[in-house]
């Protein structure tokens, strides 16, 4: 690892409520408090504000000539040693950027690669972090990535914020319905419909309970139009993202993420951390996540009956709810933790700029 320090450039098309920009509100203050020097070029977004009372400076940028003069001049000024940018949605953002600035540059991949999704030829980019194996996998195999090039970095969070005071889990003797909640953006992919589905199959059961869906996003319209078509409109509340989620998982006692794709959702890991029980789909990425039993519950894809199959199961035996909550809690804080990813991410950092260094040598 470098002893020296870095300016390090990140990319974030958006910041709003995504892994992407989870990933850089946990990266970036840590890295700035090993006395590197990080800033973000971001679009704009809702978590804008976030960085800023963390002590990152931003820059908002919109495509017009005199911003892109502008930014340039910021940048050129900032003069970073590396441009991290921070998923492949801020990749075709950042290549104008990147491009000019002649600039190394290193991608962070939280989802497999959609099958749209092309080749990536950039001599700038030095070197690509991905979220788990799966992906990784997807990179080299699909967009031929160079292995030796791909490194496996895993998520970690800060426990520190998503440390639960003295958990308390549901029961039938509490005043009050168990409520089970999915949290991130909507979208198919997340699968937020199937939980609703889900929800009217376990109420259908006589058993007395209350669904969130958490979040913001294209699907929005037609998840509400769906709660209406199944009569549930007073068993399921819609809430946008809010600003601090770690007072929210306090309110509820299960997390269902039935994902149809995507990676390991930050908000998993934030609720398991939380101490919540989380039943979500058993496909390759959320495998590294969940262990089905003991840190949460796996049921096959798109199976709206499974899911509500385990949903009753652990309203039914409420000791599993806190059995599997305490266990995952425990598994976040062993497998998940920020100080090891910051750690990987900054030799990554090191081994591809002095690779940069030795091929310029070479060169010369």
């Amino acid at each position: 690892m470098r002893n020296t320090t870095m300016r390090i450039l990140f990319i974030n098309e958006r910041v709003d409520y995504s892994n992407a920009t989870s990933y850089s509100l946990d990266l970036a203050p840590a890295l700035a408090e090993r006395g590197h020097e990080v800033q973000v070029c971001t679009g704009g977004g809702e978590l804008l504000e976030q960085f800023r009372e963390r002590s990152i400076e931003t820059y908002e940028v919109s495509f017009n000539m005199l911003s892109m003069y502008k930014l340039m001049g910021y940048l050129r000024k900032f003069d970073p040693d590396l441009v991290h940018v921070q998923n492949f949605r801020s990749y075709e953002f950042g290549r104008k950027m990147t491009s000019r600035l002649e600039k190394p540059v290193v991608l962070t991949v939280h989802t497999r690669p959609d099958p749209g999704v092309r080749e990536l030829r950039d001599r700038h980019l030095c070197g690509t972090i991905a979220a788990n194996e799966v992906i990784r996998e997807g990179l080299v195999n699909e967009l031929h990535m160079d292995k030796k090039l791909v490194r496996v970095i895993s998520r970690g969070i800060d426990l520190a914020a998503f440390r639960p005071g003295s958990l308390e889990y549901w029961s039938p003797e509490d005043e009050r319905l168990p409520v089970v909640a999915c949290v991130g953006q909507l979208s198919e992919e997340k699968g937020q419909h199937l939980l609703i589905q889900a929800a009217k199959l376990v109420l259908d059961q006589g058993i007395e309970a209350h669904f969130a869906i958490v979040g913001d996003g294209e699907t929005a319209a037609s998840l509400h139009n769906l709660v209406k078509e199944l009569g549930l409109e007073l068993n399921v509340t819609f809430s946008p993202h809010i600003a601090g989620r770690q007072a929210l998982y306090g309110l509820f006692d299960i997390m269902a993420m039935p994902v149809l794709r995507g990676g390991v959702g930050v908000g998993a890991i934030e609720a398991m951390a939380m101490g919540r029980p989380l039943i979500t789909t058993g496909l390759g990425e959320m495998l590294d996540l969940v262990q089905d039993g003991e840190t949460g519950l796996l049921v096959p894809e798109g199976d709206v009956e499974a899911l509500a199959a385990r949903i009753l199961e652990l309203i039914r035996n409420p000791s599993e709810i806190s059995r599997l909550g305490e266990s995952g809690r425990k598994w976040v804080e062993r497998d998940f933790i920020l100080e090891p990813m910051v750690d990987d991410t900054l030799e990554f950092y090191g081994e591809c700029l002095d690779r940069i260094e030795e091929e310029s040598a070479i060169e010369a």
